[in-house]
């Protein structure tokens, strides 16, 4: 109950433990505890987010990307990877002018093709 108290926007530990009749102690660890319980889902949900990057870092770019039929690609980001050629998914995100949207439209083609490769495989 106290825990979702602390989740509501406004509501302090110090108020909640005030209401009970509880010291509190140290101000400085009631301030930890407070924005551990506060931010415990969005840490939770970035540490998913980042752990599906990490997995996306290492997806391979097939070495015979065109990326001139990719649509949507930045022209600086299109000319930096042709010129590049970056083997993974991580190393175009390193490129310097490759932007995060260029990097999302390069993983949506891989995956279209991986998939459009997965069903002409079955049917052969």
């Amino acid at each position: 109950m106290a825990l979702e108290l602390m989740r509501r926007p406004g509501v302090t530990i110090g108020e909640i433990l005030n209401a009970a009749g509880i010291d509190g102690g140290s101000r400085e660890v009631l301030l930890g505890v407070e924005a551990d319980i506060k931010y415990e889902g969005f840490v939770a949900r970035q540490q998913h987010e980042v752990e599906r990057l990490r997995r996306l870092e290492d997806a391979r770019i097939p070495e015979d990307t065109d990326y001139d039929e990719i649509a949507g690609l930045l022209r600086e980001s299109r000319a930096k990877l042709k010129e590049i050629r970056p083997l993974t998914v991580g190393q175009a995100s390193r490129i310097s002018g490759v932007t995060p949207s260029d990097v999302a439209i390069l993983i949506m083609h891989i995956a279209e093709k991986n998939v459009t490769m997965f069903h002409v495989k079955r049917q052969v």
